[in-house]
């Protein structure tokens, strides 16, 4: 094969691929940075949890805080601190700890 067909064939994909993202970013709505529909203090064009339940406290991107950083927000977990060895916590935010090795 030719080593010019090669590289133009190669390139021809290569400009393909990389126009892939940014035609699918071109295909979203844009967000009006004005607005902000939860009304939790981040603008919509930098608000990545959109539809935050009002009053709910939320970090610098718009999430509800997860304080102890086990997944559940604090406003749904049973238990606002859970120790990092008693992590993974289950659906309600309540660690997995032995008893007998807390005491």
């Amino acid at each position: 094969m030719n080593w010019k067909l090669l590289l133009g064939t190669m390139l021809i994909f290569f400009l393909w691929f990389a126009n892939q993202p940014i035609q699918a970013q071109k295909d979203q709505p844009k967000k009006d940075c004005r607005k902000d529909a939860d009304d939790d203090g981040i603008n919509d064009c930098f608000d990545q949890c959109a539809n935050t339940p009002a009053g709910i406290r939320v970090d610098s991107k718009g999430c509800p805080r997860d304080t102890d950083a086990d997944g559940i927000p604090d406003y749904l977990d049973k238990q606002l601190i859970t120790p990092t060895e008693c992590q993974p916590s289950d659906s309600n935010g309540v660690g997995k700890c032995d008893s007998k090795r807390n005491l």
